[in-house]
């Protein structure tokens, strides 16, 4: 659902008229064909600046890495009757036949999802979830790997290392998560933190992370090496309350000191809730940790 972006929402003829309007959704469906990579996919036009896009035999890594790459082609800037629009797209998942097991009920399943996305705010992505007491299929077979994963010791992290050019030394490391599957091999992050977060799971995948680069730190100072970590904070994670217990818990069983922690969150992270956002950053610093802003 590519909604313009506008104060309060308003439709394409609004702005631009019908011929224009026209023009918008001719210029969507162009978009979603040449970026759609799949030739057994899908893509049909519902109505009233709503699209339709199925994959064959997609699992839900898979769909939610491709309903990203076509949000990011869709708000970039149309050009139509000389007017630069920036649309936004809300994204809703479904996934068949876990979610719904005819037509008709995906249709709902995936409208009940863009409703739910578009309710989140502009840019949003939302999995399919039908309510409170009863969980997508799809969601938990996600949330039953991310678990076998976390059991079966298959994350992973790798080291991007941080290079002070005058000195030309090793100053720090960044620690970057990766997903070593069974069956689809290794993951980038890219490819599940964004599900991780959807579904909840973000938290204790941090929490992993800095147990693990805080270990692995302990082991590098032992060996005579001294650096500072950084490490990657999300959005759910900056809003969770209980981050800075989690981490206060982290460093004080690795024995790590809080001055050698580097948090590095995104300024999009940041300006979702400022309020907040503040409150969360002013607890964390009290633990004696660094910030970064990406």
């Amino acid at each position: 659902r590519p909604d313009l972006h506008s104060f309060p929402p308003r439709r394409s003829s609004d702005l631009v008229g019908a011929g224009g309007a026209r023009r918008v959704l001719q210029g969507v469906a162009r978009r979603l064909f040449e970026r759609v990579p799949d030739p057994q996919a899908l893509v049909a036009h519902l109505g009233v600046e709503q699209y339709l896009v199925g994959v064959p035999d997609a699992d839900l890594l898979r769909v939610h890495r491709l309903a990203r790459r076509l949000q990011e082609v869709l708000n970039e800037p149309l050009l139509v009757s000389e007017q630069a629009l920036r649309l936004n797209a809300a994204v809703g998942v479904s996934c068949f036949p876990d979610d719904a097991d005819s037509a008709d009920d995906l249709l709902r399943a995936v409208a009940s999802a863009a409703h739910s996305a578009q309710q989140a705010g502009y840019g949003q992505i939302a999995l399919y979830d039908p309510d409170n007491n009863r969980r997508s299929v799809a969601r938990v077979g996600f949330q039953q790997a991310v678990e076998r994963a976390l059991a079966g010791d298959e994350f992973v992290l790798h080291y991007q290392p941080i290079i002070d050019l005058d000195q030309r030394r090793l100053v720090g490391a960044e620690a970057l998560i990766r997903w070593e599957d069974p069956q689809r091999g290794l993951l980038p992050p890219g490819e599940f933190i964004p599900l991780a977060e959807a579904t909840g799971w973000i938290s204790a995948l941090g929490e992993w992370v800095v147990r693990r680069a805080c270990r692995d730190l302990k082991e590098w100072e032992a060996r005579g090496l001294h650096v500072r970590l950084s490490l990657n904070l999300s959005a759910e994670e900056l809003r969770n309350p209980d981050d800075p217990l989690k981490l206060r818990r982290a460093l004080a069983v690795t024995h790590v000191d809080p001055a050698v922690i580097e948090l590095e969150v995104t300024e999009t992270a940041v300006m979702q809730d400022v309020q907040r956002s503040a409150a969360a950053l002013r607890s964390l610093a009290e633990l004696g940790v660094r910030f970064a802003i990406d």
